[in-house]
């Protein structure tokens, strides 16, 4: 089995091109940096789609409210103008 040798000149050049290709602090800050600002972007637009969507919840509710008041008063207009046929003579 052979040994290469290494001088200090190249394992200091190897330890350096490691260095040179490991992300720094600062740009991994920026990029935390901007993942933070597009997870405050995203919160946001959470809360906005869940208010909305409380919303539609409550038109929601008001809308299948309205069939039955509607067919009640339907039911007493035809009730209504049954009594004032009867009274004017039209069957």
């Amino acid at each position: 089995m052979s040994r290469k040798s290494i001088t200090i000149e190249v394992l200091a050049g190897m330890v350096k091109r490691g260095f040179d290709e490991t992300a720094r602090k600062a740009d991994m800050d920026a990029r935390f940096d901007a993942v933070d600002k597009e997870l405050a972007s995203v919160k946001s637009d959470i809360k906005r789609l869940e208010k909305e969507i409380a919303d539609l919840r409550e038109d929601m509710a008001f809308v299948n409210k309205l069939p039955a008041s509607l067919e009640r008063r339907v039911e007493r207009m035809e009730d209504d103008l049954r009594l004032i046929k009867t009274k004017i003579g039209i069957r």
